[in-house]
């Protein structure tokens, strides 16, 4: 592998003070987050129509085989404008465009936690995430392959009689801006103790993920948008977004996508400010399981 290359993974996957080595993953051939340097823009230009601010509504499903479903928060329809709207993200983040939301969907509260996922583990026969502590329950589910996560997703569906899925690169962002057009959902600044992240102040950064919503929520009731672990999308790996839907669909095969590399988003505890943003992404091999990567349910309503 290129000395430079390893620079790009070491920078994605793990804490610049750690070294490859002491990470329990194998890093896949070529992989490596967009990154570029933008031109600061002048914040807060008008790019288009603010998302339509609804009251967040939140339920706890009942309790399947013993064990509770994800507390979801049901997202009303809306339109916002993705991608790199302050001028200083990558260009992988442009065409800045207008998506229109049609339908309300649930998304997970929280990331999905050990406890959750060692349940659907342990009743299919696979492998504990996590370890088998039981005060590690809490911790956003970790070293999960894009594979697992959607297992998990059909698995609970079929339990439920609900559809449980991964949510759409544009249903992610939507959800994570919650109506804001700024770099995180609180403002320009990244602040203290308000995310996980390198610098970002708080007594994981740099070390693990935090236990899930050990930080305030965003104005739709979203908790760890902003770091802690990055977060599998459904869409097909594309270099940007020219022909990307319009609508919130998943982008799969269409224009170019490469489906063995899937989006993901949110950055991580070991990623800096810059790649903590809303509009930030990167890509991960389908198979790939990493420290710092996990998920979030969604869920079609209708």
């Amino acid at each position: 592998m290129p000395n430079f290359l390893a620079r790009f993974l070491m920078r994605l996957i793990a804490p610049r003070r750690m070294h490859l080595e002491s990470l329990s993953i194998t890093l896949p051939t070529r992989q490596r987050p967009l990154r570029g340097v933008g031109t600061m823009m002048a914040l807060g230009a008008c790019l288009g129509n603010w998302v339509v601010m609804l009251p967040p509504l939140v339920f706890a499903e009942a309790a399947v085989a013993g064990n509770l479903e994800p507390e979801m928060v049901v997202i009303h329809p809306g339109e916002f404008v993705m991608g790199d709207l302050s001028g200083v993200g990558d260009w992988g983040e442009r065409p800045v465009r207008k998506v229109i939301i049609t339908r309300a969907f649930a998304i997970g509260k929280y990331e999905v936690t050990v406890e959750e996922y060692n349940y659907f583990a342990g009743t299919t026969k696979r492998a504990l995430a996590g370890g088998t502590r039981t005060d590690r329950g809490k911790l956003p589910v970790i070293t999960v392959s894009w594979e697992d996560a959607r297992s998990y997703a059909d698995w609970l569906s079929t339990r439920s009689g609900k559809v449980y899925r991964l949510p759409t690169e544009a249903e992610w962002e939507y959800a994570a801006r919650a109506g804001t057009q700024t770099l995180y959902w609180w403002g320009n600044k990244i602040g203290r103790k308000r995310a996980n992240c390198d610098e970002c102040g708080s007594e994981w950064d740099l070390k693990q993920s935090a236990p899930v919503g050990s930080f305030p929520a965003n104005p739709f009731g979203l908790h760890d948008t902003v770091g802690n672990v990055w977060e599998w999308t459904q869409d097909c790996w594309h270099a940007n977004y020219r022909g990307a839907p319009a609508d919130g669909a998943p982008w799969l095969e269409a224009d170019g996508g490469d489906c063995n590399r899937r989006v993901v988003r949110g950055g991580s505890w070991s990623n800096d400010q810059w790649l903590v943003r809303s509009s930030s992404r990167a890509w991960f091999r389908t198979d790939f399981r990493g420290v710092n990567l996990g998920f979030r349910l969604a869920q079609d309503l209708e």
